[in-house]
């Protein structure tokens, strides 16, 4: 299909080019329209995509970083299985959790859509054009909102909250969308609380078999935080793992198993590994560190650098009084120089 304002924009720069090549003057104008040119870009509106339920199962469905990537607990809390469930299985699985969209829940959307362009309308920042949306009953991560690659998930239960709740949460969600758009920089963004990329790191089996995966978070990569603990200087990696192994019986969300921790590592030949104490990693509660002065968090979702960013951003784009808006400027400011 056409897209006028792509042809537009595309003119724009043809026509810079064809200047510059007539003038060896005019290469200040080129800059200068071609600039201008991306920034129409970057500030153009977003729309809403609702992704239609049998679409939507498929992409639940699909082995993506996320869904290769679970761990034993994962499988058992969430999809109440001993063993990865086939791409078949998936499909079933999530034909039961997504629902069409109906009129009530897309209009909740569109206006928490509406309030997000208005506060970005003067913020250049690199953006997909688009936000997809997935509709469920709940049966999918709990009844959390979440994302995985570049659409969003949410459940009927929190669109039915009040509109400023659903404006703040879209905010939330869109942020992991963009992060993911910009995944090449999100050390840049994490810096603005002082998180730093970590060097590779192998999981211990133990650690990985309890491991609770958030689809919002990197899969791949890791990101570490120097921290005061005990009266010395260490490096830590924050972690989400289960408390104990899934009881079968009692049927609870894995939210009621979740444990935000921080595992202690050491670089060692370019590589993360855990400390081991008494030969066992070294696992750290964040209250007993100084986690909360060295982050300084504006809610309490602190468990992992990409949470506590999308918390900040959320709180930005409602204008909510915080804490700590002097790092919500940095993460405003690092969104608009990255291009």
């Amino acid at each position: 299909m056409k897209n006028p304002f792509l042809i537009q924009s595309l003119s724009i720069i043809i026509s810079a080019v064809l200047l510059t090549a007539c003038s060896p003057t005019t290469d200040t104008n080129k800059v200068s329209k071609t600039t201008s040119s991306t920034q129409q870009i970057q500030n153009q509106q977003l729309t809403a995509d609702f992704i239609s339920k049998d679409k939507a199962r498929q992409l639940l469905a699909k082995q993506d970083e996320y869904i290769s990537q679970l761990s034993e607990f994962d499988w058992q809390a969430k999809f109440k299985s001993d063993k990865p469930l086939t791409h078949k299985q998936l499909l079933v699985y999530y034909q039961k959790a997504t629902l069409a969209w109906d009129k009530q829940s897309q209009q909740k959307v569109n206006t928490a859509m509406q309030a997000l362009n208005k506060k970005l309308a003067n913020l250049s920042i690199n953006k997909p054009k688009q936000l997809k949306f997935i509709l469920t009953n709940g049966l999918v991560e709990s009844g959390a909102a979440y994302t995985r690659e570049d659409y969003i998930v949410l459940t009927t239960e929190m669109l039915a909250m009040p509109q400023t709740d659903v404006n703040y949460l879209v905010a939330h969600e869109f942020f992991h969308v963009y992060s993911r758009f910009n995944q090449a920089n999100r050390d840049k963004l994490y810096a603005t609380i002082n998180f730093n990329k970590s060097a590779p790191l192998v999981l211990p089996p133990k650690v990985k078999a309890l491991t609770i995966s958030n689809p919002d978070e990197p899969q791949k990569e890791f990101f570490s935080i120097n921290l005061q603990y005990k009266g010395k200087n260490q490096t830590f990696i924050p972690i989400i793992s289960a408390k104990r192994k899934y009881d079968k019986k009692s049927n609870l969300p894995f939210f009621a198993y979740a444990d935000f921790a921080l595992l202690a590592v050491k670089i060692d030949n370019g590589k993360a590994k855990p400390v081991m104490v008494n030969n066992k990693p070294l696992i750290v509660a964040m209250a007993d560190t100084n986690y909360q002065q060295v982050v300084q968090p504006n809610s309490d979702y602190i468990g992992h650098p990409e949470e506590v960013s999308a918390e900040n951003f959320a709180n930005w784009a409602v204008d909510k009084q915080v804490k700590h808006p002097e790092v919500i400027k940095q993460l405003i400011t690092s969104m608009t120089k990255i291009h």
